[in-house]
């Protein structure tokens, strides 16, 4: 299948949402939507191979929040599946995740994965030390080890890679220096994508304006919504509605962008990329030879539902 990878920056562990509040689906709300991220409230322009499929891989903020993901890719033609749990992460199960995405690949035959990897439940308060520079762990090490393997999967499977980035969290300590982590790991994903050509992102940050977190958001009207949770980690059901639409807007826009041969993302330079085993040129053949066959002039002007 033709595929592009979404990989989410996001968080496991503990839930402050009910399961029943989990699973509830909001309506639209375009005021909202309109104030906090009103580009993902326009249309994107029409791929030149529809987008069929997508695969998430994720913990418990993609699991939280995908029935209302499932629903708002539905409205937009896409089917969707999740795999990975809540508080699971690249350490989990000696990573297990990477043996479960192959797997997801093959069975799902996806044209979009998600993958989504944040700081981990087994890093939570008690289970490891606040004053330690977790950068500097073997742990850190081999997430990102895991990372950079995940997302060759992905890659080497025929797909274009979107790492999602969360937004920064507020919590009270329960999951340990978890805000640290998260920003941490969303700069690593940044860089492991501008070492992959053809990669790109999923960009979270309109939840957080002008990165600073807030647990409310303003609508159209000026009204307060409430976004996140009172752990100050997952997101509400109106918040999981927003990050719904921006991650449908953005994987659309991607995968008709990749089609039209608009680079996603900068290219870090080589000597920039060592950690990562270098930059990897060859962009994923996401487009079928019968689109490339069209001149990039013809592609890059196609007119929007073309």
């Amino acid at each position: 299948a033709v595929t592009v990878t979404v990989a989410v920056l996001l968080v496991g562990g503990f839930w402050a949402n009910s399961l029943a509040a989990s699973r509830d689906v909001v309506a639209e709300q375009p005021d909202l939507l309109e104030a906090i991220a009103p580009e993902a409230a326009e249309p994107v322009p029409g791929p030149l191979v529809p987008l069929e499929r997508v695969l998430f891989l994720g913990d418990s903020l993609v699991h939280q929040g995908f029935p209302t993901i499932e629903q708002v890719l539905a409205e937009a033609g896409i089917a969707s599946m999740a795999i990975g749990g809540p508080g699971e992460n690249f350490l989990t199960d000696d990573g297990a995740w990477l043996d479960d995405l192959r797997h997801g690949i093959e069975a799902f035959d996806p044209d979009v994965v998600v993958l989504e990897a944040c700081c981990g439940s087994d890093l939570r308060r008690g289970n490891s030390d606040p004053g330690t520079d977790w950068p500097a762990t073997e742990l850190a090490a081999l997430w990102t080890q895991r990372a950079v393997e995940a997302t060759d999967i992905a890659r080497e499977a025929g797909t274009l890679t979107l790492w999602v980035l969360a937004p920064d969290a507020a919590t009270n300590g329960f999951y340990g220096p978890i805000e640290d982590r998260l920003r941490y790991l969303r700069d690593f994903y940044r860089h492991l994508v501008e070492c992959r050509p053809g990669s790109g992102f999923v960009d979270w940050g309109p939840m957080t304006p002008n990165g600073v977190f807030a647990p409310t958001l303003p609508d159209a009207s000026g009204n307060e919504v409430q976004v996140r949770t009172a752990d100050g980690l997952h997101f509400t059901p109106e918040g999981e509605r927003i990050l719904a639409e921006i991650t449908r807007s953005e994987v659309q826009t991607a995968w008709a962008d990749v089609q039209r041969d608009v680079p996603l993302t900068s290219t870090a330079a080589p000597d920039a990329c060592a950690d990562v085993g270098g930059v990897v040129t060859q962009p994923p053949p996401v487009v079928p030879p019968s689109v490339l066959s069209v001149p990039a002039e013809v592609r890059a002007t196609a007119e929007v539902g073309a």
